[in-house]
């Protein structure tokens, strides 16, 4: 029965594209998940580098993430929820959205960067098949496309989806 509830939730919600007159509550949940540390440089590159998935239940923005396909490589980052009691499900309803993306376009792999200290959303990646790795330990061609999109000091989690499908 507890699984039949928890399948009923993640059907509940709905990710979608954020339109860009949604990225305010988006860049504030950013801002709000980094302590405040968003500089208007920071906003400006991710409106223009990003798209931005939300996933919503009952019509409220419970969590979002940025995604980026370069190279045949899907980039994932700013994966954040409005809540501590709403960052699994929305990590998982967000994380099936981007898979299937990626998916849909025949990406090699999805590469995520998370905040270190976030077993949560670590223990569901691993869970999901991801696996932490350094800039130095992907392939290079992953490596190239990771060095141009992911901040030098944050974990990186990689999915190779051509071993899982």
């Amino acid at each position: 029965m507890g699984a039949h509830t928890a399948d009923a939730t993640l059907a509940a919600v709905n990710v979608r594209r954020a339109r860009r007159t949604e990225l305010g509550p988006v860049f504030a949940m950013i801002r709000r998940a980094r302590g405040g540390q968003l500089s208007e440089a920071d906003i400006v590159e991710k409106a223009t580098g990003y798209g931005y998935l939300s996933a919503e239940l009952n019509e409220r923005m419970i969590g979002i993430v940025a995604m980026l396909v370069e190279n045949s490589i899907a980039c994932a980052r700013d994966l954040h929820a409005v809540s501590t009691s709403m960052r699994g499900l929305a990590t998982v309803a967000l994380m099936d959205a981007v898979e299937a993306e990626a998916g849909a376009l025949a990406c090699e792999a999805v590469i995520i960067q998370v905040s270190t200290g976030s077993t949560l959303i670590e223990a569901l990646l691993r869970d999901r098949h991801y696996a932490p790795r350094s800039l130095a330990e992907l392939r290079k061609a992953w490596r190239e496309v990771a060095a141009t999109q992911f901040e030098a000091d944050v974990p990186l989690w990689v999915r190779n989806l051509r071993e899982w499908r």
